[in-house]
Parts: C-alpha cells; sequence; structure tokens
C-alpha cells in the first residue's frame, strides 16, 4: 500500500512510517500542500495521513481540495486519515469522509485507522439481543453492499467496537450486559 504523509514537521511522518513500513507499505511525506497535491493527483496513494494544521493550511480543507479536484485536475479518491490532537477535529474529518485520529496514538490505533479508512466496503455492527432480528436484518444490509457484525449484548458490541471500528453501530435498546443507551454513551464518550 502507498500511503502519502502530510505534516509540518518530521514528527508526525517518522511515527506514521515506522508501523507502516515494518507493514511492507511505502511511505512518503511532504510538507508543502502544494507538492502534496500535485503528488497525489500524479500518482494517487491508497491513503493519506494529513496533520490537522499545516502551516496556514487546515487539513480538513487540504483533503477537501484533493478529493474535489480542480478546474484542471481530476478528483483524487483516498482513503483519507485526519490526525490532530483535539477532540474538535473530529467533526471536520466526519465532513469531509476521513477517518479521525487523536495525537497522541499507538501504533495500533494507526493501523485500525489506516485499515478502517481503506476497508472496501463499510462496515456496520448490529446488536441486538433477538436472533429474529438478526435472521431477517443481516442478509438485508450485505445484499445492499455493507459488511455486518453481529453481536447478542452490549458488552459483546463494545468489545467488537474497538476490535473491528465499524462506520456505523445499530443497536437494540433492551439488551442484557448493557443496554443500548449505555453503548450510545460508551460508545460517544470515547
Amino acid at each position: 500500500m502507498n500511503v502519502y504523509v502530510l505534516a509540518a514537521g518530521s514528527v508526525l511522518p517518522e511515527f506514521v512510517r515506522r508501523p507502516l513500513a515494518a507493514g511492507g507499505h511505502d511511505v512518503q511525506a511532504f510538507a508543502d500542500v502544494d507538492a502534496f497535491l500535485a503528488a497525489a493527483r500524479a500518482e494517487p496513494p491508497d491513503a493519506v495521513v494529513v496533520a490537522a494544521r499545516i502551516g496556514a493550511d487546515e487539513g480538513h480543507d487540504v483533503i477537501h481540495r484533493l478529493r474535489r479536484g480542480g478546474p484542471m485536475t481530476a478528483p483524487v479518491e483516498t482513503a483519507c486519515v485526519l490526525v490532530s490532537p483535539e477532540d474538535g477535529d473530529a467533526g471536520d474529518a466526519r465532513r469531509v469522509g476521513a477517518a479521525f485520529l487523536r495525537v497522541p496514538f499507538s501504533a495500533g490505533e494507526l493501523l485500525d485507522a489506516v485499515g478502517a479508512a481503506t476497508r472496501g466496503r463499510k462496515l456496520i455492527l448490529l446488536a441486538d439481543d433477538s436472533a429474529l432480528i438478526h435472521r431477517h436484518t443481516v442478509p438485508i444490509l450485505e445484499e445492499a453492499g455493507y459488511d455486518v457484525v453481529s453481536t447478542f449484548d452490549g458488552a459483546e458490541a463494545l468489545e467488537m467496537i474497538d476490535e473491528r471500528k465499524p462506520d456505523l453501530v445499530i443497536t437494540d435498546v433492551e439488551m442484557p450486559k448493557l443496554d443500548g443507551y449505555a453503548v450510545c454513551k460508551t460508545i460517544k464518550e470515547r
């Protein structure tokens, strides 16, 4: 996998390079927004990791420019991860369709974020204690083009959320061990 990193300094690119290069991925670092955009348009990477702020530029704006293209350039559809020390930037990441990674992060969290961003199909976690709901809902979601993970109680759902990083969680309200409200509250707190 070819990954581009856009950050003003050398710390973020090095933190990204170590675990990805160890996995056999090619990582290229850029400190200049225009050089990054030109390289991404010339040879679109499989994924990009962008710092929330690069000098005067906002990372989410750079991702938007990359995906939008321009009068003389085609849009680049690639998996994107926005990296920031501020939780408030998570909303900006969602608005541009990027995964969000909060600094500081571990190598495992980086690999999870890049893996989730590059996943070909969206992953839905269905948490419900009714086998009937799973038998009827899972085929509908899979037929619509989603991958689905099933869990049967709230505690199991939270474990699976940590492990698989789903794009969407569908939960029942009343479940054993942990109800749907507690599951949603825990997800939001994280």
